[in-house]
This record gives structure tokens, C-alpha cells and sequence, in this order.
């Protein structure tokens, strides 16, 4: 039996702001073809136990594995789904069924362990997106069966947070050598050496995470013998609209969002230190928004990993770097980087290792 569709007031105010913010105007063409191609695979899959999973566009070549369920999108590094642009109500229809088999809540008094089995590491600047910050705290305060810690690494010359909920670890990291050039490599590979835990995720300062998140990579990482997991199937876009409605109202609810990405391969990741420390973790050479997320899931390719995506996850709303949306910018860092990009992840490790090695005395001390 089919499953019905998520209560979405098509036909209400409420159902028309959700859409307001949406640049996206589709063709009739467009609409029309993902009427007749794409809604009978869609409504399957989201008909079925976990099939929201393996909701993908019409022309990805997709990998499926079980237990739990998982997809791999056989791409580099990832894609849009599309149907959220041509039909945005069947985005919220994605969201309400990977939400019921992953909740997303917030805590009101976000607390964290001193001894825990999982590290949250999250590099932050500024203040510009401090509320955002303090909202992925609480997200990840949910974690349930399982203790965790949150350290926020703040690379920056000079320190400026405050008010963060009183257990989490706020280290702040100024460049050694006084670059005042964003580093979320530097960020990583400080806070990675002062985890309390052997389980480290990486994280971002915009993405709200499941309640069972930790609990589950903490799981499948010991169990499994796995060195690394990049866990993410959708990453659901909020706009700024919804992002300000959430953070007002403290609830997490299906909307439509601005776009979904596929197995995208930054904002989130889970490893253990060792497996860090042997790929080279990440590389202090990219500078403000470049393309370390990219190079570090390359190398990850060389350890014992599970890159199949099964969990959702919901990225905040937030003004866009211009190295994102600028060409000009864009190219110039592509062009920066093309060399080293030309190398196999194999060969880029040694150099990284000893960047690492130098850099960080804790490697050292992992390592004797």
C-alpha cells in the first residue's frame, strides 16, 4: 500500500511562504518530465521501510548496501537532487520520512560529558554565525545512549566568543606563525589532538545532526573495525526564512527545502584518531574557504571506510563565502590547487603526515 503524503496545506498561506524563498523557477518542461519519470520511483521508495534512502536522481549510477541500508553515489564528491528544484513539495515529503527514522531535536540545556566516547570537533570564527553555532550545541546535546563531548576550536588571532553552554570544551587556536587567513585544517588538527575520545567527528558550525548520530558511528566504528564512516545520505538546505523560524521556535519540523545534496563530503565525518594521524589529517596548505574537505575525503579512500550514506542531516541557513559564488574566485583556487589535485590521495599522504607530525606534538605522543 502506497504511503500518503505528509499533511503539506498545498493549497494554503502556510504552503506559499514555505515557497517564497525558493529562486528556483522550473519549466513547464521540467515539471512535466518529473511528473512522468520521477514520482512513481519516488513514491515507491518513500512507500517502503528506509526506501527514502534510496531516493536519487534519474541518471545517478548508485551502489546499494544493506544492514543497515545504504547508497553510494557512484560521483567524486557529490550532486543535487533534482526533483526538490521541479516538484519542492516532494523534498518535504523526503525530510518527513528520513526524519521519522532519524529525529532531529533541540536541547534546552545543552550538557556534556567529561568522559565520553565520542568527540564533536567543530572550528568556528567571528560571531557573525555564533547563533547558528549555539543551535548545532543543542542538536547535538540530543545524543542519546551515549556520552559525548563538544569542543569548539576558535582559529582566530583573537578570541571574541562567548556564552557558550558551560561543559563545552572552547579552545581557542591562533595561527603559530600569526596568519590571520581562516584555517579550518589548523582547527581540525588542534581540536582532533585534544579530543578526550578515540571516536572523533568533524564537524561544521551549521549542521544539525540526528539524536542517535554518535550513538550509531560509535557502534559501526567499533564493531565494524572501520577506521572512518561518511555517514550523510541528504543534507536538507533550510532557507533563511525557516533557518530564522527554527532558531525562534527551538522545534525541528519537515519543511521544503532550498535544496538537498546526495552524499556531499564535508560538513560531517566520523574517525578514529589513529586513522586520522594516518592519512596526514588535514591539510594546513588550504587556506580560508578552499577545498580541504575534498582533499581529506580522497585520502580517506586509502583506509578501511564506509562511504555509503543512510543518515539525514539539515544545514542552517547562512550568507555564502565568495570564494563559493564568486567564478572568478572559484577558478583561481581550482587553479591553485590543480597540481596538487593531479597527485593519487597515496601520494599526496606523506607530506601532509609530516606537516601533521611537525605542527602537532600530540601525534608524537599518540604514536610513543
Amino acid at each position: 500500500m502506497l504511503c500518503p503524503l505528509p499533511h503539506t496545506e498545498l493549497s494554503t498561506e502556510k504552503f506559499k511562504q514555505e515557497l517564497a524563498p525558493l529562486t528556483y523557477m522550473p519549466t513547464f518542461k521540467e515539471q512535466f518530465g518529473a511528473y512522468l519519470i520521477d514520482l512513481l520511483p519516488l513514491t515507491l521508495n518513500l512507500s517502503s521501510r528506509q526506501g527514502w534512502v534510496k531516493v536519487c536522481n534519474r541518471n545517478n549510477n548508485i551502489s546499494v548496501n544493506k544492514n543497515p541500508l545504504r547508497v553510494r553515489i557512484n560521483e567524486r564528491w557529490t550532486s543535487d537532487l533534482a526533483i526538490n528544484r521541479t516538484l519542492p513539495w516532494t523534498g518535504k515529503w523526503l525530510m518527513h520520512k528520513s526524519l521519522q527514522d532519524w529525529p532531529v531535536s533541540l536541547s534546552s540545556s545543552p550538557v556534556f560529558s567529561h568522559n565520553p566516547a565520542v568527540s564533536f570537533v567543530i572550528p568556528f570564527r567571528g560571531q557573525a554565525r555564533l547563533e547558528l553555532l549555539l543551535t548545532v550545541i543543542k542538536s547535538i546535546a540530543t545524543s542519546k545512549n551515549i556520552e559525548v563531548e563538544c569542543l569548539i576550536i576558535e582559529q582566530s588571532q583573537e578570541s571574541v566568543i562567548t556564552n557558550l553552554p558551560a561543559t563545552v570544551r572552547h579552545i581557542h587556536a591562533p595561527s603559530p606563525v600569526g596568519n590571520p587567513a581562516w584555517n579550518k585544517a589548523f582547527a581540525f588538527n588542534t581540536g582532533v589532538g585534544l579530543a578526550k575520545s578515540d571516536i572523533v567527528i568533524c564537524h561544521d558550525a551549521d549542521i544539525l545532526v540526528p539524536e542517535n548520530f554518535a550513538y550509531e558511528i560509535y557502534q559501526r566504528l567499533t564493531n565494524e573495525q572501520l577506521e572512518v564512516i561518511y555517514p550523510q545520505r541528504f543534507l536538507y538546505y533550510l532557507s533563511e526564512i525557516v533557518t530564522s523560524q527554527l532558531i525562534n521556535s527551538q522545534s525541528i519540523k519537515p519543511v521544503i527545502p532550498e535544496s538537498i545534496k546526495q552524499n556531499w563530503v564535508g560538513g560531517t565525518l566520523a574517525i578514529t584518531k589513529q586513522a586520522y594521524v594516518k592519512i596526514g589529517g588535514f591539510n594546513e596548505y588550504f587556506e580560508n574557504w578552499g577545498m580541504e574537505d575534498n582533499d581529506f575525503y580522497d585520502r580517506t579512500q586509502t583506509l578501511n571506510g564506509d562511504f555509503f550514506g543512510y543518515l539525514p542531516f539539515i544545514h542552517l541557513w547562512h550568507i555564502p563565502q565568495s570564494q563559493k559564488i564568486e567564478p572568478a574566485i572559484k577558478n583561481s583556487l581550482h587553479n591553485k590547487y590543480k597540481t596538487y589535485f593531479e597527485q593519487t590521495p597515496a601520494d599526496r599522504i606523506p607530506s601532509i603526515k609530516s606537516q601533521l607530525h611537525e605542527n602537532h606534538p600530540w601525534v608524537r605522543e599518540l604514536l610513543n
